[in-house]
């Protein structure tokens, strides 16, 4: 039993170093020339310094969240709402983010899509949270199936323990490749009004004539077209 204990704690220890490793910085950016021209009113200086930042941290909420402020701020909707949206897929669960996310899309007169079915479930763990629980739930699952290899008279016990591993790791692996499946159709914000049409020809039928801001999916590509949904 020795080795196979100083195995398990070998690989936790690892484990939770990599963890610690991979954990984000916290969610609050310190005072730069961005946050002060952002205070001192130059939002045009306080955009194109947050955009930069954002463009350095790309997996910092934070970054993204006050590039979305200032660019709302000088009423450039499009791009704050393409900032709101990376900093909630980031943080989904913050109310800033989500409120102002909110604002801006009532503010340029567009429905914010809303995840339908299963995926409003998967919807409220950011990226790395998925990865982080199915990393755990894999590492509980093979502790929990040595555990009872090694110790047949709680075999019975370890087993029922592996059953809630098991399914966490299989929640986050759904939830992971739901993600994976849309982003083969990625999102995209209209930075402009543009007409939709019924086909790729520049005579074709006007079906709608969607805003600046509306919410796209790109299912397909052809030349310079896109071949889009957005809503139903």
């Amino acid at each position: 039993m020795k080795p196979l204990c100083l195995f398990l704690s070998c690989y936790l220890i690892l484990f939770l170093f990599s963890a610690a490793g991979q954990a984000p910085a916290a969610d609050a950016l310190a005072a730069t020339d961005a946050a002060k021209a952002y205070d001192a009113g130059d939002l045009e200086t306080a955009a194109r310094l947050f955009a930069a930042t954002a463009d350095a941290a790309p997996h910092s909420a934070s970054a993204h969240y006050n590039l979305g402020n200032a660019c709302f701020r000088l009423g450039r909707l499009p791009e704050a709402l393409q900032a709101y949206r990376c900093a909630e897929r980031l943080s989904p669960r913050d109310p800033d983010i989500r409120r102002n996310l909110a604002l801006a899309a009532a503010a340029a007169g567009v429905p914010l899509p809303e995840p339908a079915g299963v995926r409003k479930l998967f919807a409220v763990f950011a990226a790395k949270e998925l990865q982080t629980l199915l990393r755990c739930g894999y590492l509980a699952l093979v502790a929990f199936l040595l555990l009872a290899f090694a110790l047949p008279a709680a075999r019975r016990a370890f087993l029922l323990a592996a059953l809630p591993a098991a399914l966490l790791a299989l929640f986050a692996l759904a939830a992971l490749a739901f993600r994976a499946a849309d982003a083969r159709m990625p999102e995209r914000i209209l930075s402009e009004e543009i007409p939709a049409r019924s086909a790729p020809l520049a005579d074709a039928t006007t079906l709608a004539t969607l805003p600046a801001g509306t919410f796209l999916r790109v299912r397909e590509t052809r030349g310079g077209w896109l071949s889009v949904r957005s809503g139903d």
